[in-house]
């Protein structure tokens, strides 16, 4: 469950009237969940001003015509036992905060919009943690990706896309289910550096 809900259209995270409890999330921490989406909200974009650390963000926009959402602003670093970015509804969001993993993350759920990471993510130094794709929606990564850790993709009728040459960094990867599309115009990096031009 959620500590604070995203309730509103386009505002900051640091306004409480933006948020559904009329109170703003103050302080990061490795426990903090915030959702973004309702059934009935419309197209919005939130803009991080304030919180840094965090465990999960959830995604649940379910408007009737699929749109798109963007969550901006500072960087967004996630810590904790069982970090994720979690769908849950058929409403897509591009996330363009640089992520920073101090742990490991999974963008998992059920829902099918997809999930576009428009910056890049880092991983704290000296820290090695997996992105762990689960679900049957679409992750898109485009950002120029510096973590370390292995990406593992392991869901059902789910894809993720390399919309960047190093959108794995130089990672390893591993396709348990779903599929790897890369769509980057060029070659790109695939595990441990060796240029690969596609994966399917």
């Amino acid at each position: 469950s959620a500590d604070y809900v995203w309730g509103f259209a386009n505002g900051a995270w640091n306004v409480g009237g933006n948020w559904t409890n009329g109170t703003a999330p103050s302080a990061g921490s490795d426990t903090l969940h915030l959702q973004f989406g309702t059934n009935t909200l419309t197209q919005f974009t939130a803009t991080n001003t304030t919180i840094n650390t965090l465990n999960q963000i959830i995604l649940n926009s379910g408007d009737l015509s699929p749109v798109t959402n963007f969550l901006v602003g500072n960087s967004l670093i996630f810590s904790g036992d069982q970090a994720a970015v979690v769908q849950r509804n058929i409403g897509a969001f591009v996330i363009s905060n640089t992520l920073v993993m101090t742990t490991n993350v999974s963008f998992r759920g059920t829902g099918s919009g997809a999930i576009t990471l428009a910056s890049n993510i880092t991983s704290s130094a000296g820290v090695s943690a997996s992105l762990t794709k689960v679900g049957a929606f679409n992750l898109i990564l485009r950002g120029s990706n510096t973590f370390a850790g292995p990406v593992i993709v392991d869901g059902v009728g789910g894809t993720l896309t390399l919309q960047n040459q190093y959108a794995i960094g130089t990672n390893s990867i591993i396709v348990s289910n779903g599929a790897v599309f890369a769509n980057t115009g060029a070659a790109f990096i695939l595990g441990l550096g060796v240029n690969q031009q596609s994966a399917q």
